[in-house]
């Protein structure tokens, strides 16, 4: 019995048939839905010649179809190829025409969005593009590739909290727009070959994604952000074929990863040993574990630098940072991740006021031991110590002072005649103020810091003087 391709019996028709493979990775749901059948006519028509043609007479080239629209025939490796979709199996002929099985849906004539909205493994990023108000964008797409993130990646990240702009801007830097036309598989795999297998391309959004052929022969994007997807094809075409007929007007790639642009990315912490010694006006990311709090101050320390162990402080008078140094919220053992521009106050490295660009409480730690200095040491090398927490035995001051004054340096002496300053910071600097001056010899567990080169103990709480 033969077929019928159509109840009209005086037609005489080719149909390329998708066989049930090319299925695999439709949204069948969303095709057949009332709402699309219109659209669900259209690519029955983009599949249908109005004559039927038998695959040895079928010339390669653009072709139009019923819908009126091109597809473009190819041969490759003696295979033939409608559009990306290959025939295999040819010449099937029925009382009204003839019928061709490809393995693949003809949809690279639908736009952008439509493809990807067709797409069972890209409607995460079919919903994005909405919520980004992005939709004409990828309705009119033209010459765009896209690195289109999978249902599965975006379960990994939370985008609710990004503004309109922000998620506008992800997306963006999924796209790369080119006057030469979309990076298909292959573009891209020569770009790479060229560039020793690295290169970068600048996308929509204006920073570039950096593409790296893997040892295995993977394709990363931005080191572990994303892998091109392979299964299926690394190729998928939409808008139509181009002017110079050919090719198609856009492109994109299935990736398990959504992309983050490098400015919207968390800047990668650095030792604080290194945010020192990139000095005054650095910008940087550290982090570390909180040493002493008080007023309006923070010491916080890591065991980098040749001590092992490097401090900085960070100053802010009003905040929501100076705001949880007063409710106990950063205190003794706080670790802390801090962003922020590094300045200087007479000498002592510090992140100031709204040099203070940004900060994260990352939980609870012990409180770091401290090193353990002579007088002699300090003397010698103090700067070196520099808001690192330190402990020096066997002080005494050489004062007739009863209670400790705010704002006064005193002059700590050891049994060897080595002499160093103990100052009492300005009241909201230090609980010393009005307590009472060790009578005897004491030992100090505290932070070290500085006035113009000479360093100076800087006691923040009554227990940094410890006497037997």
């Amino acid at each position: 019995m033969r077929l019928n391709l159509t109840e009209n019996p005086e037609a005489d028709i080719t149909v390329f048939a998708p066989n049930n493979d090319a299925f695999a990775d439709i949204n069948t749901e969303a095709a057949l839905a009332d709402e699309n059948s219109e659209l669900l006519e259209e690519i029955v028509q983009y599949h249908v010649l109005n004559s039927s043609v038998l695959s040895g007479d079928i010339e390669t080239g653009t072709v139009s179809t019923a819908f009126g629209e091109d597809v473009l025939i190819t041969e490759r490796d003696g295979n033939l190829f409608v559009n990306e979709a290959q025939v295999v199996e040819a010449d099937i002929e029925a009382d009204n025409g003839v019928l061709h099985v490809v393995d693949g849906l003809l949809l690279e004539n639908r736009s952008l969005l439509e493809r990807i909205s067709l797409t069972a493994s890209t409607q995460a990023l079919a919903g994005t593009a909405a919520d980004a108000g992005l939709v004409d964008g990828f309705e009119d797409a033209e010459n765009w590739t896209v690195f289109t993130p999978i249902n599965e990646a975006f379960e990994e990240v939370d985008t609710g909290d990004l503004t309109e702009e922000e998620l506008a801007d992800v997306l963006q830097y999924h796209v790369i727009v080119g006057e030469d036309g979309p990076i298909d598989s292959e573009t891209l795999l020569g770009l790479l070959a060229d560039n020793d297998g690295e290169v970068e391309v600048e996308t929509a959004q204006g920073e570039p994604i950096t593409f790296t052929e893997t040892d295995d022969g993977a394709i990363a994007l931005n080191g572990d952000q994303a892998t091109l997807v392979t299964e299926g094809g690394l190729d998928r075409f939409a808008g139509g074929i181009n002017d110079s007929e050919d090719g198609y007007v856009n492109v994109f790639h299935l990736i398990d990863g959504v992309l983050t642009p490098p400015s919207m990315q968390e800047p990668e912490a650095i030792s604080i040993a290194e945010a020192r010694e990139q000095g005054v006006d650095a910008e940087v990311t550290i982090e570390g574990t909180v040493t002493r709090a008080f007023g309006d101050f923070v010491r916080i320390q890591d065991d980098s630098g040749d001590l092992g162990a490097s401090g900085i402080v960070i100053r802010q008078p009003e905040g929501s940072f100076n705001d949880e140094i007063a409710d106990g919220t950063i205190t003794e053992g706080t670790t802390l991740r801090v962003t922020g521009t590094i300045s200087e106050f007479n000498g002592l490295l510090q992140i100031n006021e709204d040099d203070l660009a940004s900060y994260e409480v990352t939980g609870e730690s012990e409180v770091p031991d401290p090193l353990t200095i002579t007088l002699s040491e300090f003397a010698e090398n103090g700067l070196d110590y520099e808001s690192v927490l330190v402990r020096i035995d066997g002080l005494t001051l050489d004062t007739e002072d009863t209670e400790f004054s705010n704002g006064t340096s005193y002059t700590a002496t050891d049994g060897d005649g080595n002499e160093g300053v103990f100052r009492v910071q300005q009241e909201g600097e230090t609980q010393l103020g009005g307590e009472p001056v060790p009578s005897g010899t004491f030992d100090y567990e505290g932070v070290i810091g500085q006035f113009q080169g000479e360093p100076q103990m800087i006691p923040v709480e009554v227990s940094d003087i410890i006497q037997e």
